[in-house]
């Protein structure tokens, strides 16, 4: 499995927002303004799968990891 990227995801709803954790390999999709997946996994720390986030609500990403 990818390495897992710490991030904080902002909502287009102001009152919604969390840090959670994506494959590395989905970050260059969250920064793409033409999408072509509208949904990416999100991770628990420990690498359990915890669900899927959609992208279209997505407002802004921060990458709380270094390498980012």
């Amino acid at each position: 499995m990818d390495e897992l990227a710490k991030v904080r995801l902002s909502f287009i709803n102001s009152n919604v927002n969390t840090v959670t954790y994506i494959k590395k390999s989905d970050c260059y999709g969250l920064t793409k303004r033409n999408r072509n997946d509208r949904f990416i996994e999100d991770y628990e720390e420990s690498g359990k799968p915890y669900g899927v986030v959609n992208l279209d609500q997505v407002a802004h990403v921060a990458y709380l990891d270094e390498d980012y």
